[in-house]
């Protein structure tokens, strides 16, 4: 739902006028005509036209307005995203990190790229690489095809649909190795440079080839373990990540005849710039410096002056020059833009930098601020009150990236080429045109998005309403611990009043919370980092005075023996392997209980039901024997129990099937 906004006062022009004539009696008791011929009921009329419009104009709430309130509720309108898409490298060359491909929309790779020719021919299951149940010792092994000699990186682009973020890793202590198999069939450790998180992340696999080259390599978890199975949604040999954010503009300087030049200015590099430009927008003076306080600039040519003039272009846009008056209103040249720094250059070739706020509410006078309308390009800046005035004369310049959004999300196979754009033409030929270089993209784009309108805001934020922040009461802090970033949990159930080094005793004060994880599969335990990782967030939302303890589950190894009489039209061993399977299902943590969502915790073992679990397998007649043990204890009659902390691991249960 939309979040309406209460209607500050409702009154119209009936009322008004009602209401002032009925204060004439208190006020002016001579007044005596207040028919509509009277001039003081025109009057009246007349006031209350104008309150009405007032009283509009009181409700009335712009979208300025609504966004502010959004940003003081912690929810601030998302800005445009840029598509993310793997881009493979079909020429044999090497391309350096922010290389541009495609030519109405484009992408800039991530990283450095080198074209190998190598593709993978053989990798079995490589979607679940570690398999559903990743133990260590567990390996995805790649065949690779193609020559690839030593000394060479090999750029493996693994997309597994979670993209990199500053959250937690969802393994926490899982650990991996690259390796690559010998002549002799041995496997030994290969250089690699993983952003990938254990495969669980978006990311690249840099391996540079040893001497010999590769043909087969493997990555081995080598210790700890996920809380959930790894799943790869692609995997693609020389590829590399690129995002649709390509640069805002290209600006342009004639440098005069008589301009006084110092230091080496070089296209294709970043380079500080002291510039003084005259009257006529010419430079005057250019100085290449080491370090400075302007910004770093990427030349895209520089042809020196002489007899004649020179030139300079750098990777920036020219938004205009200021006048000096308040609130100065510029549009960048293209949009929406996805990240932009704003510069103003001035008189004696001073940069001032300026940034970028939601709005210049809290701005002083001597603050450099500027607001940013991301969707459309709109610039604006400050009145002198709120907010610092641009001198006159001043070149505003910005240093932005645009996207296209949504737009970005383009199909498999929509790029076939590397862009001759400016960027790629100072990064890969010092300024002459790009060589056709042969690209793809076997994936669909995915990611790109519009920035939020306020609507949307406050849709969003309608429906943060209603979610947990605070835990206060137990199913506030169930609810936090299985949203905890970078983690995934299975269940999370929380007991007032126990403490886990203390089950039998009622712990005032205290919530113990028992987390179970996906995996390993039967006897599910959450690693000291998946602990920690949640007891940390609990931490900082409980209430003070509450001490939250985070801990696994205790297991408790079940088993049943039993004896049944089959019917007649079934097999004993077919019987056997039901009643058996029935059993294990039932005591399973995850999809055990009654319900299917798993065996309740702290639910004790009850001889009752799991007769009733095994008198109901398919072929079952009926049971003439049950035995129900616990690990070190035998009970052939009662009831296991299992604690307040305890789930059941299901062993090999024995089912004998008389003639």
């Amino acid at each position: 739902m939309v979040l309406t906004p209460p209607r500050l006062d409702d009154r119209r022009w009936d009322d008004l006028v009602e209401e002032a004539r009925a204060l004439i009696v208190q006020y002016a008791p001579g007044w005596t005509d207040h028919n509509a011929s009277d001039p003081g009921i025109t009057v009246i009329e007349l006031l209350a036209w104008l309150t009405e419009m007032e009283i509009f104009q009181l409700d009335q709430v712009s979208d300025r307005h609504r966004r502010a309130f959004l940003r003081l509720a912690g929810v601030p309108t998302a800005p445009p995203r840029p598509a993310r898409v793997i881009v493979r490298l079909d020429s044999p060359v090497t391309l350096p990190a922010t290389t541009e491909f495609g030519d109405s929309i484009r992408f800039r790779s991530l990283r450095r790229l080198t074209g190998t020719g190598a593709r993978i021919t053989h990798a079995p299951g490589w979607r679940l690489p570690f398999g559903d149940d990743p133990r260590p010792g567990a390996a995805l092994t790649l065949s690779v095809s193609g020559a690839v000699p030593a000394g060479t990186t090999l750029s493996l682009a693994v997309a597994t649909g979670t993209p990199p973020g500053p959250e937690p890793a969802e393994h926490h202590s899982a650990r991996t190795v690259w390796e690559h198999a010998t002549a002799s069939g041995l496997w030994r450790p290969l250089p690699a440079v993983d952003t990938t998180r254990a495969l669980t992340r978006d990311g690249t696999v840099e391996l540079t080839a040893p001497a010999g080259g590769l043909s087969r390599v493997r990555c081995r978890l080598a210790s700890g373990r996920h809380d959930a199975a790894p799943e790869l949604t692609a995997l693609v040999a020389d590829g590399v990540w690129a995002a649709q954010s390509p640069p805002l503009g290209t600006l342009t300087w004639a440098v005069r005849p008589d301009a006084r030049i110092a230091g080496s200015i070089r296209p294709g590099r970043r380079t500080f710039l002291r510039v003084e430009v005259g009257d006529d927008g010419a430079i005057t003076a250019l100085v290449a410096t080491g370090a400075g306080e302007g910004p770093s600039l990427y030349v895209y040519g520089y042809t020196p002056p002489g007899p004649g003039w020179g030139e300079l272009s750098v990777e920036a846009a020219a938004l205009g020059v200021a006048d000096g008056r308040p609130e100065l209103r510029l549009t960048a040249p293209s949009a929406p833009v996805e990240r932009l720094r704003l510069w103003t250059l001035e008189e004696g070739g001073r940069w001032r930098r300026w940034w970028l706020r939601p709005d210049l509410a809290a701005s002083g006078p001597a603050d450099a601020h500027a607001v940013l309308d991301r969707e459309s390009g709109a610039l604006s800046f400050g009145d002198g009150a709120n907010g610092l005035v641009p001198p006159q004369g001043a070149h505003v310049v910005a240093v932005a990236r645009t996207t296209a959004g949504e737009a970005g999300n383009i199909p498999a196979g929509a790029l076939t080429a590397v862009a001759d754009s400016p960027h790629n033409r100072a990064l890969l030929t010092s300024g002459g045109p790009v060589p056709p270089y042969a690209v793809s993209n076997p994936v669909t784009a995915a990611g790109g998005a519009p920035g939020e309108t306020t609507a949307q805001g406050e849709r969003r934020m309608a429906d943060l309403l209603g979610q947990t922040t605070r835990a206060v009461t137990a199913a506030d802090i169930e609810a936090l611990a299985l949203s905890t970033p970078g983690t995934r949990v299975a269940r999370a159930v929380a007991l007032p009043g126990v403490h886990p080094r203390m089950p039998c005793v009622v712990a005032e004060g205290v919530v113990t919370v028992v987390v179970v994880p996906h995996l390993p599969k039967g006897r599910p335990e959450p690693s000291a980092e998946l602990l920690r990782t949640i007891a940390a967030r609990l931490c900082r939302q409980r209430l003070v005075g509450t001490a939250i303890e985070v801990a696994g589950p205790v297991y408790t190894r079940v088993t049943v023996r039993a004896k049944v009489r089959a019917e007649a039209t079934h097999q004993g061993a077919e019987v056997s392997l039901r009643a058996a399977e029935a059993l294990r299902a039932f005591f399973d943590p995850l999809t055990g209980g009654r319900d299917g969502r798993g065996w309740p915790l702290g639910r004790d073992v009850s001889r009752a039901e799991v007769l009733g679990v095994v008198a109901a397998v398919p072929g079952v007649a009926y049971v003439t024997g049950l035995e129900v043990t616990a690990a070190g204890c035998r009970g052939a009659c009662g009831d296991v129990r299992v604690g307040p902390l305890g789930l059941v691991e299901p062993a090999v249960h024995e089912i004998e099937v008389l003639p």
